[in-house]
């Protein structure tokens, strides 16, 4: 019996393999969800895939031109403020859920309040962390075993990737807002320009 894709024409069998090799067709089937899941899915890939490039075009540049003690205080640097950006970053990340609903809800006052209130909170908590870093940041990379030149080159760098984080903190829950009003492909294109 050839497979029917409408879920009412299958007739289930008394083979379990069969069955089973229905219900994943079923799953398989591209219809208008997969179309619209593959229109976000693409763009999202896209500004991954330019976002990584470019930061492995970053490390080149720096490690041709400056040497490997400074991609050694580039990527440090980056580690170690990556760790309270991860745990601050989930303000930011609140506005894709929360925003939803609220958008969903037709509020957008709402909406924007949470992008507000978001981009503050991220900023707010980012400062003592940042302060942190700043003092601690060459001791840190000595303390891994690097030389004194990366850590020197770590503590002159730490004040341009903390302002960069927190640029990118207001960048997110830009991004993250229009996602929420659907405007992701503008939100992507944005995106994968401010990392080239």
């Amino acid at each position: 019996m050839p497979y029917s894709h409408r879920p009412s024409e299958n007739i289930p069998t008394s083979d379990p393999i069969m069955n089973s090799i229905h219900v994943l067709l079923d799953i398989l089937k591209f219809d208008d969800d997969s179309r619209r899941i593959l229109r976000l899915a693409v763009p999202f890939a896209a500004s991954a895939i330019v976002y990584s490039l470019s930061d492995l075009a970053i490390m080149a540049i720096i490690s041709r031109n400056l040497g490997t003690d400074a991609v050694v205080a580039y990527v440090m640097v980056g580690v170690v403020l990556g760790v309270s950006s991860s745990l601050t970053g989930g303000c930011v990340e609140a506005i894709s859920s929360l925003g939803s609903m609220a958008y969903g809800a037709g509020n957008p006052e709402l909406v924007g309040r949470y992008v507000r209130a978001a981009a503050l909170g991220y900023a707010l908590c980012e400062l003592p962390f940042a302060l942190v870093w700043a003092s601690t940041i060459g001791r840190i990379v000595v303390l891994l075993g690097f030389d004194e030149t990366a850590a020197v080159m770590a503590e002159d760098y730490v004040w341009i990737a903390i302002a960069s984080n927190i640029l990118g903190g207001f960048d997110e829950a830009f991004f993250d807002f229009l996602e929420v009003v659907e405007r992701e492909r503008y939100a992507n294109v944005m995106y994968c320009i401010g990392c080239a």
